[in-house]
């Protein structure tokens, strides 16, 4: 409702170029000041430069339970509440962390397996469900895409350097056909 995609553009904006002229009087400038800094490529996209203490409330794991509690406070209210606490959980899903990601989805689907015909915002809650369900998948399947490129890269494969407990010749040898197909040659007295 109230999310503005441009909130940065009051900040003050450099190119690329400038920031590799003036790299430790900007970090400077960001870091006494606190404020964040726009910095534009030669490609038209934008980054913003600012000290990391700015994202201290995001990671702060009291963040995880306060969007929780959101979240509950929101659900089975007829208010703007749901879509506001729904689209902030879609917005910034890449910020959440794991353990929010199964919580949530957890909550919403024990809430709607004991009230879903009495809740206002019942869609609201299943698309928001899916989507934390949808982000729970990707994050698997990259973490495990991770480890095995890494795999692959270090050329480490997990198979064991041992013998065989049934370790048979390399190669063809006469001991290991059939009798019949070679007759004993020896000569008997």
């Amino acid at each position: 409702m109230n999310y503005e995609v441009n909130s940065f553009q009051n900040y003050e904006s450099i190119t690329i170029d400038e920031l590799k002229d003036q790299a430790n009087s900007l970090l400077n400038l960001v870091t006494e000041e606190q404020r964040p800094l726009r910095v534009c490529m030669n490609n038209g996209k934008e980054f913003l430069l600012f000290p990391q203490d700015l994202l201290a409330p995001i990671c702060d794991s009291d963040f995880r339970l306060i969007l929780l509690s959101a979240m509950r406070y929101a659900m089975g209210k007829n208010t703007c509440m749901p879509v506001v606490v729904s689209d902030y959980i879609k917005r910034h899903i890449r910020l959440l962390d794991d353990k929010f990601l199964v919580l949530a989805a957890d909550d919403i689907r024990r809430y709607l397996e004991d009230y879903a015909e009495h809740e206002p915002n019942s869609n609201l809650w299943q698309s928001l469900l899916g989507v934390l369900e949808t982000e729970q998948r990707a994050r698997k399947y990259r973490k495990k895409y991770r480890f095995l490129t890494k795999m692959v890269k270090n050329r480490y494969f997990p198979w064991s350097e041992w013998r065989d407990l049934n370790s048979r010749p390399l190669d063809p040898q006469s001991s290991a056909l059939p009798t019949a197909l070679h007759p004993d040659t020896r000569l008997t007295s």
